[in-house]
């Protein structure tokens, strides 16, 4: 079995991640596995160097020139590696829309009745109108500049053609029109479970905060995980205890909003340690290892991978729930309890006029930058607000960050402590002896369910199913993207963390 391994490179990164976890799995499925993506070789991870085929012509692009080039290039590679084509193409990403050409390729490919799994990490449907656009700026076919937008052709609908997803909302989506239920695959990320070992490191010498007990919040601290959320229970917190944040943003268009909360953490006096991945002497190891929880507090997330990495380190989780990606961990026997899937907040004192009016305008721009702005979208926009407004709490994350500080503001001056998150807090603190037993009974379904042995065993079962469709279909189109769309864009799903 000869399998070609896509992507657009090798960077670190999650993708990367999953593909090295892949490639050690099918090794040891006895699966011949080749890599192709651009390079350089020095920005490709070095476990893969050794699986690796440079394509260029896979690096992200904006636009679709060149997919001859890239049909070319690939083909090569793989004739170097096999003297031949793989049995079948296994790509990552391919309708994300960070390199229109290829989007392309594999549309003309999947109707030339080459053998694809399509493997779905994120989708340009989903808070990203700039790739969208890209690709509906794109001509569909690689042979012609008039046959339309390439948005039309993302989605292949085809037997020798299935599709993997990283959780039941995914594949709900793709199976709820036209795509065939037995070619959508639910393929969860492997995880690597370990027993992590080392001496337990001193916070308070390294920072200077009076802490015996850190929640860590290991993430990049960009608009959708919510800052404000976990400054929310930091500020709900008795003394010895803080909230830990690993890092700032990348993105340099991010960091106004980030350093605002950390201006007003400091103003506040709030127990909260920023970029501890950057500023201390500790490693990520000595703070996983010292913390006594994580806690996340995401507003959205792909996977879901806050859910099951403290486990891993002998740790409990608490923060958010977002049922739509934890669904099938609970379904696997994780026990996640000290999710919550709202933080409703008094509306005492705040502007509603305000709120209802910003809310339509960042809506409105959300989806007229998909081009989806007509009376039947504020419709329904009006008809959500109206039962979103019309309470007397709301939940604290669908807030603007403005919004955000203001209750955090209201809240302290007034000396409010809230006494349901208050006791949330000390609740937590009493419960450690039935948290062990938790925490050993949530790493054994890691280890039954999302180890790289089952990844590997699930990869090649869904590789067999493909290579043993029947030759002989003849009906192939293309799925159609207005749907996947829609359900992404409507405004119980705006979420303003995103925008």
């Amino acid at each position: 079995m000869k399998i070609a391994i896509v992507h657009h490179h090798l960077r670190p990164g999650g993708v990367t991640r999953v593909i090295e976890s892949a490639v050690r799995a099918l090794n040891q499925q006895g699966v011949d596995v080749a890599i192709f993506s651009a390079g350089p070789v020095e920005r490709v991870y070095p476990a893969l160097r050794p699986y690796w085929r440079e394509v260029p012509e896979l690096d992200y692009q904006e636009d679709a020139d060149g997919a001859h080039r890239l049909e070319k290039a690939l083909l090569r590679a793989a004739k170097q590696k096999w003297a031949s084509e793989p049995d079948l193409w296994h790509v990552h990403n391919h309708s994300l829309g960070k390199n229109p050409a290829w989007t392309q390729l594999v549309a003309k490919w999947a109707m030339a009745r080459r053998r694809f799994l399509l493997q779905i990490h994120d989708f340009a449907e989903d808070g990203r109108p700039e790739l969208y656009r890209r690709l509906n700026q794109s001509p569909a076919s690689v042979d012609s500049e008039s046959a339309g937008s390439l948005t039309a052709k993302l989605y292949p609908n085809s037997s020798r053609v299935h599709y993997a997803c990283l959780n039941r909302r995914d594949w709900r989506i793709l199976t709820q029109n036209s795509l065939d239920p037995d070619r959508v695959h639910l393929l969860p990320n492997p995880i690597q479970s370990f027993s992590p070992t080392g001496p337990v490191r001193e916070f308070s010498r390294e920072l200077d905060i009076e802490a015996d007990e850190v929640w860590l919040y290991p993430t990049r601290s960009i608009r959708r995980k919510n800052v404000g959320e976990a400054l929310y229970w930091a500020s709900r917190m008795v003394k010895g205890q803080a909230v830990a944040l690993t890092l700032p943003p990348n993105n340099p268009e991010s960091m106004p909003v980030y350093r605002k909360w950390v201006e007003f953490a400091k103003r506040l006096k709030l127990p909260v340690v920023f970029e501890t991945g950057l500023k201390s002497e500790l490693s990520f190891e000595d703070w996983c290892l010292g913390c006594q929880r994580f806690i996340t507090t995401s507003v959205a997330e792909g996977f879901g991978m806050a859910f099951l990495e403290s486990w891993t380190w002998g740790k409990p989780v608490f923060g958010r729930d977002l049922p739509e990606i934890t669904e099938d961990f609970k379904r696997d026997g994780m026990a996640l309890k000290d999710l919550y899937e709202t933080l409703p907040v008094s509306l005492e004192g705040m502007d509603l006029s305000a709120i209802r009016s910003e809310w339509m305008k960042d809506y409105q721009r959300a989806m007229e930058s998909y081009g989806q702005w007509n009376p039947d979208h504020q419709q329904a926009a009006e008809k959500f607000l109206e039962r979103w407004l019309n309470q007397e709490q709301i939940d604290f994350g669908q807030l603007k960050e403005k919004y955000q500080r203001q209750i955090l503001d209201r809240d302290l001056s007034n000396g409010i402590n809230h006494k349901g998150a208050h006791l949330s807090i000390q609740r937590l603190r009493k419960q450690k002896d039935k948290e062990k037993q938790l925490i050993r009974s949530n790493q054994q379904v890691l280890k039954e369910k999302y180890s790289e042995s089952s990844y590997g065993k699930s990869l090649r079962e869904i590789y067999e199913n493909i290579l043993n469709e029947d030759d002989s279909e003849t009906e192939k189109d293309f799925f159609p993207s207005q749907p996947v769309l829609e359900a992404f864009l409507g405004p119980e799903r705006f979420q303003w963390l995103r925008t």
